[in-house]
């Protein structure tokens, strides 16, 4: 077995180690009797390490001596050991920059209690850091040690920053009118972060993969550290939207709605639907409204979209009863809710540009909506053709055939509230389960209707065809 010959094994050991020892004494003594000359070299440090990397490569050719960013042989980290001196003045001025702009982004917030670090902080902050590398990268263990004390400083920021958010009550509240301190303070610090991420996460495709190994902790907890506050604001919403659409089981759809009443309401919407667009604006223009979040803004505002859309149509399907002016009043809602959800859609819309979210690109909860409008004015017979009902959730459906029956609804026949029972479709995500729930329900009611058997079979049947299509079409797709 050949064992790899150690470096005082070489014949060329004495060599390099002798030029090792020698080029440090002179240098060491050279920035002792000049101090322009310690400065020049601590400061161009990087070119004078070019030099080296091109005698390295020269002699490449004739010895076995390497210096590349996969390779670093023992005599070539000898000779540079010798002019270490140079590369820690190097170095503690590249942590000073990095330093300085961290210290400068906070400073301000901490000793005066002004404007807590922004956006433009975040941005600073990457572009030091991202500077600092892109000098060093062109040598394989300058910018390791470069990549670890960013890391080192990314570590403290995070830390400060998140010493400055604020969680308590205040942070989630959506009372309004206008956000609390804790949301403008927190909006300032999430687009710090955000912005600090965005910019550091191209690290990855940069630099080599040892430079990201190093660094990525610390980016990485950058993005903790916002979507924790996005995360626990996303919650408060959804709850505050949740309670608000339950109210539509509040609204009376059976009565006739006076005509002069519905001209008479600039709006149009009843008060649940009123609230919610309220809210939504609410939460747009205090809360949404002062975070730039970019893109991330446009995920979230498009995922909170959905949301709102798929708990109304969940809502709206199992309100009852339901006559032909309260399928009228409903649309009325509907048009306001598109109204809001487009408004939503438009946060973080830089004025004079077309970046915002179009409401279609909310997908299959958008179409779904429009197909329900039409769905509420369908005959049965409509309801059992696929091609009319294609664009809706077969839940839904299902839903608008009880609703129209003497059949209980999940809900009514369990003894759960509407919201329990949304609820409990919110966490069975599963739609098969979700049938076999209306399924078993409509089966066990249909022994106990014997009376009115011919008027609730045409309901059955109905609702068989409606499963029967959608396993169907859920084993096309599988």
């Amino acid at each position: 077995m050949m064992w790899p010959i150690r470096l005082d094994e070489k014949p060329s050991f004495t060599y390099w180690t002798t030029l090792a020892k020698a080029f440090e004494t002179q240098t060491k003594e050279a920035a002792k009797s000049s101090s322009w000359l310690q400065q020049a070299l601590s400061v161009g440090y990087p070119k004078l390490l070019r030099l080296f990397h091109d005698f390295f490569s020269r002699i490449a050719v004739h010895t076995d001596t390497v210096y590349t960013q996969e390779h670093q042989s023992p005599e070539a980290v000898l000779v540079l050991r010798s002019i270490s001196s140079f590369e820690t003045l190097y170095l503690s001025r590249s942590t000073n920059r990095m330093s300085d702009v961290v210290a400068s982004a906070v400073e301000q917030y901490l000793s005066a209690r002004g404007n807590p670090p922004g956006p433009s902080d975040g941005v600073s902050v990457a572009r030091t850091m991202t500077n600092e590398l892109d000098s060093a990268r062109f040598d394989p263990l300058l910018v390791r040690t470069v990549a670890r004390n960013a890391a080192k400083i990314l570590d403290g920021f995070i830390q400060t920053l998140d010493g400055m958010l604020i969680e308590d009550f205040t942070a989630t509240s959506l009372i309004g009118p206008n956000a609390t301190s804790a949301q403008q303070v927190n909006a300032q610090l999430v687009g710090c972060l955000y912005h600090c991420w965005l910019n550091l996460a191209y690290i990855e495709y940069d630099h080599t993969g040892k430079v990201w190994d190093i660094l990525s902790p610390s980016i990485n907890s950058l993005e903790t550290t916002y979507k924790r506050i996005t995360n626990s604001l996303d919650a408060a919403f959804r709850k505050e939207i949740t309670s608000t659409l339950a109210r539509i089981h509040r609204v009376n759809f059976n009565t006739p709605v006076d005509p002069l009443a519905m001209g008479m309401d600039a709006r149009g919407g009843s008060p649940y639907m009123q609230d919610l667009v309220d809210k939504i604006g609410f939460v747009r223009s205090q809360i949404l409204g002062r975070m730039s979040l970019g893109e991330y803004m446009k995920a979230w505002v498009l995922d909170l979209s959905k949301f709102i859309l798929r708990t109304f149509l969940l809502h709206a399907s199992i309100t009852r009863p339901m006559g032909e002016s309260g399928a009228l009043k409903l649309t009325g809602d509907m048009t306001e809710l598109e109204m809001g959800v487009t408004n939503l859609l438009s946060t973080g819309k830089v004025q004079g540009t077309k970046d915002s979210v179009k409401v279609e690109q909310v997908g299959d909860e958008y179409v779904a909506l429009r197909t329900f409008r039409t769905l509420l004015f369908a005959n049965l017979e409509s309801l059992a053709n696929p091609v009319e009902t294609v664009h809706i959730p077969p839940l839904i459906v299902l839903h608008h055939i009880i609703v129209r029956s003497p059949l209980l609804l999940p809900h009514e026949f369990h003894g759960w509230s509407e919201s329990e029972y949304v609820l409990w479709i919110e966490k069975h995500k599963d739609e098969k389960e979700q049938w076999e729930l209306v399924e078993r329900t409509v089966e066990d009611q249909h022994v106990t209707h014997n009376e009115e058997e011919m008027k609730v079979d045409i309901y059955v049947k109905l609702i068989k065809e409606i499963l029967a299509h959608a396993r169907h079409d859920e084993q096309l797709s599988a």
